[in-house]
Parts: structure tokens; C-alpha cells; sequence
């Protein structure tokens, strides 16, 4: 649940909601339902634009082996659907707790950096064609939690933003 309604309803356990704490709530709701609208969006679709990042890192990386280019594609489509429940809970700490702090660690261990800024560019790519770019924009902050998390050495973060 967003932590603001959380929070909301909890400091109105004692009392009716005031008219200012009732235009928060309001706010709250509408928010998480344009968040589920993107989440069902991505839910939907997560084959079809997969696909196409897939196709696109295989012609990247002819001569890498397939494994690698399949542990990286997992790695995105975990954290597709880890930034689809962090935007339904409104809440960039979720990606903190669940994903970045055991990826971080195996995309450096396995020196993927390459692969996966390959990876998120052609994500985020596909992503800005096939979102509506309200939905796109909405997002994109936790796509950018991730990039900015994962790709910490400078060279890498030039890879990223070059492209």
C-alpha cells in the first residue's frame, strides 16, 4: 500500500478524515490508479517488448556467449517486475530491500556491466515507444534508481548515457 495512504490512515484511526487529509487521500487514490494502469500495461505486455530487447542484444553481442545474454535479460525482466510492485507501492526503498542489494554485487562479480548498460539502454528504448509517455514517465525514476545504482563506475555510466 503507498506508504502517504499508510500513514493517512493511521493518524485518522481517532477521527474522520479532515478536508485536507480527505484531497491527500483523493490524490493518493488517483495516483495508484494510474500506477496499476502501467503495472497492467507492463504485466501485459512483458513478452512483446522482451522480445525485441532480446533480438536487439543478441545482434549487440553476436559473439557473446548465450548464457550471459540470458542471465541478463532475467536480471531485467526481475527488475521490470520489481519496479512494477515498487511504483504500485509508491516506494523506491522496495527496489533498495529487494533487488539492488544481491544485483549489484552479481552484475559486478560476473562483469556484466557492459551487457546489462546494453541492456537497460535497449529497455529503456523499447519502453519509450511502446509507453504512452505519461506512463513512461511515471516509471522511469525507478528505471533510473536502478541505472544509477548498477552502473557506478564512470565508465560504465559513460557506456549508458553515450547511447
Amino acid at each position: 500500500m503507498h506508504k502517504d495512504m499508510t500513514i493517512l490512515f493511521h493518524r485518522a484511526e481517532d477521527h474522520y478524515l479532515t478536508d485536507g487529509e480527505m484531497i491527500c487521500l483523493r490524490h493518493n487514490a488517483k495516483r495508484l490508479k494510474h500506477s496499476l494502469q502501467v503495472y497492467e500495461i507492463l504485466r501485459d505486455n512483458e513478452i512483446r517488448i522482451f522480445q525485441t530487447v532480446a533480438d536487439r542484444l543478441v545482434d549487440a553481442f553476436p559473439q557473446e556467449r548465450e548464457k550471459i545474454l540470458e542471465d541478463a535479460l532475467k536480471h531485467w525482466l526481475a527488475i521490470m517486475r520489481y519496479c512494477g510492485m515498487a511504483l504500485l507501492l509508491n516506494s523506491p526503498e522496495y527496489l533498495d530491500h529487494h533487488i539492488l542489494e544481491w544485483l549489484t554485487d552479481q552484475v559486478k562479480a560476473h562483469q556484466m556491466q557492459t551487457i546489462e548498460s546494453k541492456l537497460y539502454k535497449l529497455l529503456k528504448q523499447e519502453l519509450e515507444t511502446f509507453l504512452p509517455t505519461q506512463e513512461y514517465d511515471v516509471l522511469m525514476p525507478f528505471l533510473e534508481q536502478i541505472k544509477n545504482t548498477l552502473f557506478t563506475s564512470e565508465k560504465v555510466k559513460e557506456l549508458v548515457s553515450s547511447h
